[in-house]
């Protein structure tokens, strides 16, 4: 059996999503909404407060029996924007693209004289098999250039590569083959761990405990999406059983 970084969303999901409110898609509407809408071809879904403040002409519920592709793009929309208002953003910043999030701790959990190192969890949305949904959860690292370092970087991302072209080798080794790999969890005491994924799905689960302050002992944890409905997210990573054929 093995273990895979997917949080599943409990199979209670509301009937409909709404109130929505549709925009035909324009340059000035998108800006107007962008913050609370979702584009589909050429209709733009309005939800929260813009919705509600939208003409009741324009507004209804999407329902998910009927409108089974529409509700499910909006709602794995709807889930990302729900997890990034629940998130601690005294600690970590979210930056919501189409289809993902990415969750960045503000401190680094690395800080030396050329590079600052911060923990960052992408999560994305599934729908699979007509009537699931999940989230898929990965753990990262992003590394940026230390504020004295910046300028002698002369704006080169702060990549792997230029890590060990920019740096002294006794600096970019001690960081690259030591402390990156312990704060992911790849090594410890300078050993190559077995157990590594393990280690991984760790991180995982400390950063999002940490993140929506999601208690220990709690299994599932309810999140409240932006049209006022909510969905419940089991903190149990999703098995797969590995089938072969004799």
């Amino acid at each position: 059996m093995t273990q895979l970084n997917i949080l599943r969303i409990l199979d209670d999901y509301p009937k409909t999503i709404g109130p929505i409110a549709e925009v035909k898609y324009e340059a000035n509407t998108y800006q107007k909404f962008r913050e609370s809408a979702y584009r589909i071809s050429d209709t733009l879904y309005v939800y929260g407060d813009p919705a509600r403040n939208l003409s009741p002409t324009v507004q209804r519920t999407i329902q998910r029996q009927s409108e089974e592709k529409t509700y499910s793009l909006l709602l794995r929309h709807l889930i990302l924007c729900g997890i990034s208002n629940a998130t601690q953003r005294d600690e970590f910043d979210c930056d919501r693209e189409r289809s993902r999030l990415v969750i960045r701790a503000r401190e680094p959990s690395i800080r030396t004289d050329h590079v600052s190192v911060y923990e960052t969890l992408e999560l994305q949305t599934l729908h699979w098999q007509d009537v699931n949904f999940g989230v898929v959860i990965d753990y990262r690292t992003r590394n940026r250039w230390s504020p004295q370092f910046e300028a002698k970087a002369m704006n080169a991302p702060c990549s792997y590569q230029n890590i060990r072209s920019l740096l002294p080798q006794d600096s970019a080794n001690e960081l690259l083959l030591d402390r990156l790999p312990e704060l992911r969890g790849e090594r410890y005491k300078g050993r190559w761990r077995s157990d590594a994924l393990k280690q991984r799905f760790n991180n995982i689960d400390r950063l999002l405990r940490t993140c929506m302050g999601w208690n220990e002992s709690e299994r599932v944890k309810t999140i409240d999406l932006p049209t006022g409905q909510q969905i419940r997210l089991s903190k149990e990573f999703s098995e797969v059983i590995m089938l072969g054929e004799y």
